[in-house]
């Protein structure tokens, strides 16, 4: 069954805009001009051709995040919201995951991370939560789904009867193997439950 016949409209058509802006921000910025190519001339050797490993595999993999936000944009209700958004961020988690690697190697400062590299590091934060959601997948019953600093969003965000699990909460309670008191933390609101995903133009 599609997506599009199963959800409301409003949301689609969200969804919908939100990849193609992913999608035109990191064609744009990252693979039209295969910008992890770029890593050849800084990490060959005096006199060898401008290729190496490092390139190459980081190249395919952000061939494969572009090839994917192009496929949310050409079928939008292929997957629901919170299925295309747990890919891209488990997609990104793997670039940061080669990333980190080598920032381990250099010793480079956690704090210049931070600075530079904090869309991955939420990126990272999240597909954690949809990798191991913890007491949110015994728990939470058909939680409902929107994009930060939307529209969409604002009825959510004005209704305090719904636990909404946004950016800030995905940081205190999944960036950490045993956070303390996630369980109690959806006692009696495991009906009324809203996931605020971070908005694609953003962590993009």
């Amino acid at each position: 069954m599609m997506y599009s016949e199963i959800e409301d409209s409003a949301l689609l058509a969200l969804t919908q805009e939100q990849f193609e802006s992913a999608h035109h921000i990191f064609y744009e910025r990252v693979q039209s001009g295969q910008l992890m190519c770029s890593i050849y001339d800084v990490f060959a050797e005096p006199g060898s051709p401008n290729h190496n490993c490092l390139g190459c595999n980081f190249d395919e993999m952000t061939d494969q995040i572009s090839k994917f936000l192009y496929a949310c944009t050409l079928k939008p209700g292929l997957f629901l919201p919170q299925q295309s958004f747990a890919i891209y961020a488990m997609l990104l988690n793997v670039v940061w995951e080669r990333i980190s690697d080598i920032f381990a190697i250099i010793s480079l400062p956690e704090g210049y991370l931070v600075r530079y590299f904090g869309a991955f590091i939420s990126a990272r934060r999240w597909a954690n939560f949809f990798k191991h959601p913890k007491a949110f997948a015994w728990m939470v019953h058909h939680p409902e789904y929107t994009f930060e600093g939307t529209e969409h969003s604002k009825a959510f965000l004005n209704d305090p009867a719904y636990l909404r699990i946004d950016d800030e909460f995905v940081k205190a309670y999944y960036a950490s193997e045993k956070p303390k008191g996630l369980t109690g933390q959806f006692q009696g609101k495991e009906n009324r439950v809203v996931v605020i995903l971070p908005n694609l133009k953003t962590l993009t």
